[in-house]
């Protein structure tokens, strides 16, 4: 055989070769995500299928904070509000300042967000058009504004902190970011609340009556990493374990106050008692999760017996058999707070040495009761802050009306 045509089989035979590679390699590059051993630092590889590229990064946890936290309300009777203020405080064992407080899920239309409007509908005639175009524009940048700008029309904030407030229908989330000071370089920059700082300007003024919501809190860690980009799209089971039990661990989560409860006059109080008891069900006590309730089920079952008494007493107009449920309530909750109880005189304060700490930072869910991650084994006392002073309110609006 010809030297000329040995060469060109053995070329051909190399690029199938080749060939074949390069086509089975995607198939078998695959996303991963790795924690590097004795860190909470993990390497993402996320591959593209389409463009057949891997992303590569590593995403350090944002939990490396030293958090205490206080809630408290203050009575505003000429504005008929309550005002909601949190005191953070960032300690010394602190490697990360804290820039993320965030509140979730509170029951509250603060402003109706304006409706998307459609393009306006062509005439022919360009000058018409030209106007309507530039009215739409003008409307749609009012409009972002609007909704952009809620933040700092309703909270107050410390100077070095961006207000944010989102709203959907019924529902909404606020809470504060960390501004960056564009003066400093970028690589030298420190995000929100160093080590050793605090603040108490933190404020939302409300009508609504409080219960409890789980604030979440993230430090900062490096300008270069976007948080959550961990959660990347895969359909491995095992990622997306792996991707849940990141999100458990990327942060710091505890109770505070929140307003929950509207007051409508004439004032219900059975309305207000059915809506108290349905959120001590459904949100304060987790029986799926126990690193997250606010309960113990001991407890959980002794309120349970004592609404199903107070609630037909209210429906009844029996307001003594009432007022008596209330009292052996707060009687209760004091003994179990004992000895800094909560009483209806302090349930809207707290005291330095009463400042609520994070609850267990965990990768799985805590089913068992009595295992050492539970948030409380009776009642957390922001907790019990909420039912005290929502009892004693009833208990002052009670004869007012039903």
């Amino acid at each position: 055989m010809p030297h000329a045509i040995l060469r060109t089989l053995i070329l051909m035979c190399l690029c199938q070769c080749v060939l074949a590679q390069e086509t089975s390699s995607p198939e078998s590059v695959k996303s991963t995500i790795t924690q590097l051993p004795g860190q909470d630092v993990w390497e993402v590889h996320e591959f593209d299928p389409e463009s057949e590229e891997v992303t590569s990064f590593r995403y350090v946890l944002q939990n490396k904070i030293d958090l205490l936290a206080r809630s408290t309300i203050d009575r505003d009777q000429a504005a008929q509000q309550f005002v909601y203020r949190y005191r953070l405080a960032n300690g010394p064992r602190a490697v990360q300042p804290i820039d993320y407080f965030w509140i979730c899920c509170v029951p509250l239309q603060v402003f109706v967000v304006p409706p998307d409007e459609s393009y306006p509908k062509r005439t022919g005639n360009t000058v018409q058009d030209e106007a309507a175009m530039d009215a739409w524009r003008k409307r749609s940048r009012a409009n972002a504004k609007f909704v952009v700008g809620a933040g700092k029309r309703y909270l107050q904030s410390p100077s070095t902190w961006r207000p944010s407030l989102k709203q959907s229908d019924g529902s909404a989330g606020y809470g504060w970011l960390a501004l960056a000071d564009n003066a400093i370089p970028k690589d030298k920059r420190i995000y929100g609340m160093p080590p050793n700082a605090w603040s108490d300007s933190f404020a939302f003024a409300r009508p609504e009556l409080p219960s409890v919501r789980i604030a979440k809190l993230q430090g900062f860690s490096n300008n270069d990493q976007f948080p959550g980009s961990y959660n990347i799209d895969t359909d491995d089971p095992k990622l997306k374990a792996e991707i849940a039990a990141i999100a458990r661990s990327d942060g710091r989560w505890l109770p505070v106050l929140a307003p929950v409860f509207p007051i409508d006059e004439p004032f219900n109080a059975t309305a207000v008692t059915r809506q108290l008891w349905s959120e001590i069900e459904d949100k304060w006590y987790r029986d799926d999760d126990y690193s997250r309730t606010m309960l113990a089920p001991a407890l959980f079952e002794q309120l349970q017996r004592e609404f199903k008494l107070l609630i037909p007493a209210l429906e009844a107009n029996n307001t003594s058999a009432a007022k008596a449920g209330i009292a052996r309530m707060l009687a209760y909750m004091a003994q179990l707070t004992a000895p800094d109880s909560v009483t209806p005189d302090n349930a809207g304060q707290e005291q330095a040495a009463n400042d609520t700490a994070p609850l267990p930072t965990t990768r799985a869910p805590v089913t068992d009761p009595d295992s050492v991650d539970v948030a409380t084994h009776s009642i957390h006392r922001v907790a019990a802050r909420a039912l005290v002073f929502n009892l004693a309110y009833l208990q002052e609006r009670l004869g007012s009306g039903k």
